[in-house]
């Protein structure tokens, strides 16, 4: 058995329910406070891409030293970073040593072949040397 209404008791219907509603000024509003303003779209990628960077892929000096190769004018030039306590060492544990910062998105390696290493997980990065443009440069883990 079906029952069908017609517009006529829609309408009635409509209005009988209406009347059981509570009128506007009768309900207390209250305010929704955000106390953080939402993220960027731009800052919610970035967060992404770092989650996976350093879920998925190598991070450097995770397992040890690492050499790099990147270009120095027209040929390729390859050094060698090696941990070494809280810093970074050039060549082995007892070369020059070098001062690490910790970043988001990149180990930045200061104070070793006149040179800044910019590591990011996966094997890239940049090199910058001063007063010259920067480089890109790759790196890989290798064994002592």
């Amino acid at each position: 058995m079906t029952a069908r209404i017609g517009w006529g008791g829609a309408a009635a219907l409509a209005v009988l329910l209406a009347g059981c509603a509570p009128r506007a000024a009768e309900v207390e509003w209250t305010p929704v406070v955000v106390s953080e303003p939402l993220p960027e779209w731009s800052a919610v990628r970035a967060e992404f891409r770092r989650n996976y960077a350093y879920s998925f892929q190598d991070s450097p000096f995770a397992a040890g030293p690492i050499s790099v190769v990147a270009p120095d004018g027209d040929e390729m030039r390859t050094y060698r970073l090696v941990p070494c306590g809280t810093t970074i060492c050039a060549g082995s544990d007892r070369g020059r040593r070098g001062t690490l910062e910790v970043t988001p998105d990149y180990l930045i390696v200061r104070g070793l072949y006149g040179a800044e290493f910019w590591l990011s997980p996966g094997g890239d990065g940049g090199l910058l040397r001063a007063g010259r443009a920067g480089v890109s440069l790759a790196w890989e883990t290798v064994e002592m």
